[in-house]
């Protein structure tokens, strides 16, 4: 059997607060039974997966997205070029 832990991250984007209380539900999660094994399941090496293995909450590791070469000049427009 393999184990799996899941975290639920919540993000409040508008521009009130939100306020949780004890035992409000807050999120749903379905799991489906698969025909066939994943041809690229989490953890895969090219996808580059970031959270394989915690088994604690974990900080974002999102800024591991980005590298040097996601920064050049030709990246970015000027706002003229949007105009």
């Amino acid at each position: 059997m393999i184990l799996r832990n899941i975290t639920l991250e919540l993000s409040d984007v508008a521009n009130l607060p939100m306020r949780l209380y004890p035992g409000m539900k807050v999120g749903q999660i379905s799991f489906f039974a698969m025909s066939t094994p994943a041809d690229r399941p989490y953890g895969h090496p090219e996808l580059g997966s970031k959270y394989k293995g915690q088994t604690a909450p974990t900080a974002s590791r999102m800024h591991l997205n980005f590298t040097s070469e996601n920064f050049t000049s030709e990246n970015f427009t000027s706002e003229e070029d949007h105009k």
